[in-house]
């Protein structure tokens, strides 16, 4: 199992992740302010205070991609259509 990460500007790195569990987190993207957001078995924005809010599209797994000053995050997700697998991307506003 793999934990995120966030890099304090001191050096302190503090990790995150689900506890007893053999799924990995990936911190894809960070803001000015601190908060992260990235994808565990759903996306989720960290919190400058380690706050973790975490959320789902269309009740899939999202892969958030990038997180702005205002906590709006953007990304992509799959899904299954009744002939293939597609993807589509999603804008989270806060």
């Amino acid at each position: 199992m793999n934990h995120a990460f966030v890099r304090a500007t001191d050096g302190t790195i503090t990790t995150f992740g689900p506890n007893n569990s053999y799924t990995s987190s990936v911190s894809s993207s960070i803001n000015a302010a601190g908060a992260t957001t990235g994808s565990i078995d759903y996306g989720f924005i960290r919190m400058p205070s380690g706050a973790i809010h975490s959320f789902a599209v269309d009740g899939a797994a999202p892969w958030p991609a990038s997180i702005n000053q205002s906590y709006s995050v953007t990304g992509y997700y799959s899904f299954n259509t009744s002939t293939a697998f597609a993807w589509r991307g999603f804008v989270l506003t806060q």
